[in-house]
């Protein structure tokens, strides 16, 4: 199991799975870009809140080589929020702002 947390402009990656968030800062509306290196069974994609609560989550069936995910969570207050995408035994963790 591997946990990666990050800055605020860098890209994550497990060795296979990558994951990026533009822009960030933003307003709401932002979009997640989530590479592979090689084929990926199902993934989870999950957005959590300020207080650690997910208030958005998707299971994708398989990323090939690169998935973009445009999401919308400006109806949420502002903040500092996390990405956790969930592949086999791995878990990449971004932070994102929300102003």
């Amino acid at each position: 199991y591997t946990e990666i947390c990050s800055g605020i402009n860098e890209t994550v990656s497990d060795g296979n799975l990558s994951l990026n968030i533009f822009p960030n800062p933003n307003n709401g509306t932002f979009t997640l870009i989530i590479g592979a290196k090689e084929k990926t069974g199902l993934v989870n994609i999950e957005i959590v809140n300020p207080s650690g609560q997910v208030i958005y989550t998707e299971q994708i069936e398989k990323v090939e080589t690169t998935l973009e995910k445009q999401l919308d969570i400006s109806t949420y207050s502002k903040g500092s929020y996390i990405a956790r995408i969930k592949s086999n035994d791995n878990t990449l963790i971004k932070g994102f702002i929300v102003n």
